[in-house]
């Protein structure tokens, strides 16, 4: 929300937040976080980005990126110059993302801490869900004043999005808007809270749905329908082959299933009113654009060189040459 993260101290207000959050566990005695996979997969991650950092010998190096390491050799003669002798041919951009890495596993640290119950787990839920509501509602105000700038703060510079929102990226926004609008899902089907939020998660899963497909993302249209379709298919199957099978069908025929149908129907209407921009994307996308060299096909085959030329470890999280 703060102007887009388009400047450094955005993300380091977030790394104060988080650090803030860890001070209260820091002589916490559960060390069931700590052993979570989620935890374990970031921090593998962290280490394996802050090992693209240190200084290395040389014969480390060529053994470990040959490509890399000559290549850096060579401008480093012609600029006549010494290089940071580590693996990441963009150290900067590598550092970048290793505060970003230690800011989510702060950020994972405390979230877990919070669903060591099933209260704790809906509430962290609800507030992902409502998070991502929020940004929608965001969207859809800056839409109807038809701003061109962030909050009137800031005119992106580099990204032309279909629609204006505290994520730049059209990309990103589209993919987050569509994990929210399924969140917001499963939390309508959630039956031990009031009624009333249901009816306000049903709301943030037209919003979330209506501001994925505005944003004019393939990738996140697509991932809405098949997380649509996955989510329908996870409550049928705890509903029908739970340990309750009689109440839990009983449950979802008299409540459950309703608010499906429903939920369903608003999702579609939402979709087929906001569908333009993207469904014109949809329609220019054939299978044609598979062999012209500047697709995204063209360029996804074409890291399988970059991975042989570095297959180690890589040229560094962020870097590029």
């Amino acid at each position: 929300f703060v102007v887009g993260s388009a400047f450094r101290w955005t993300q380091a207000l977030v790394a104060v937040c988080a650090a803030v959050a860890l001070i209260p566990l820091a002589w916490s005695r559960r060390s069931l976080v700590m052993r979570s996979p989620v935890v374990w997969c970031i921090a593998l991650a962290t280490g394996l980005t802050l090992l693209q950092l240190l200084p290395l010998p040389d014969f480390v190096m060529h053994a470990l990126q040959p490509v890399g390491s000559s290549l850096r050799d060579s401008g480093a003669a012609l600029a006549h110059t010494s290089p940071w002798r580590s693996l990441s041919l963009d150290p900067a951009s590598t550092l970048r993302d290793l505060c970003f890495f230690v800011i989510l596993l702060a950020t994972a640290i405390v979230a877990l801490r919070f669903t060591v119950s099933e209260r704790g787990r809906y509430r962290v839920l609800a507030v992902v869900a409502g998070v991502c509501g929020l940004v929608a509602f965001v969207v859809w105000i800056h839409q109807l004043v038809g701003a061109d700038s962030l909050y009137g703060l800031y005119t992106p510079e580099q990204a032309h999005a279909s629609v204006l929102g505290p994520l730049l990226n059209e990309n990103h926004l589209g993919c987050l808007m569509a994990m929210g609008a399924m969140l917001a899902l499963g939390l309508t089907m959630y039956a031990r809270q009031r009624t009333w939020w249901r009816s306000i998660w049903l709301g943030i899963t037209a919003l979330c749905s209506a501001t994925a497909v505005a944003s004019e993302s393939r990738g996140a249209t697509l991932a809405l329908i098949a997380g649509l379709l996955l989510t329908g298919g996870m409550l049928i199957a705890q509903r029908f082959f739970g340990k309750d099978r009689s109440k839990s069908r009983r449950s979802f025929a008299t409540t459950s299933l309703p608010l499906t149908i429903i939920a369903s129907c608003a999702m579609i209407v939402v979709v087929y009113v906001s569908a333009g921009g993207v469904s014109e994307q949809l329609e220019r996308t054939d299978f044609s654009q598979i062999d012209r060299p500047l697709s995204k096909v063209s360029i996804w085959m074409s890291t399988f060189t970059l991975i042989e030329e570095s297959p180690w470890i890589g040229v560094g999280r962020g870097a590029f040459e």
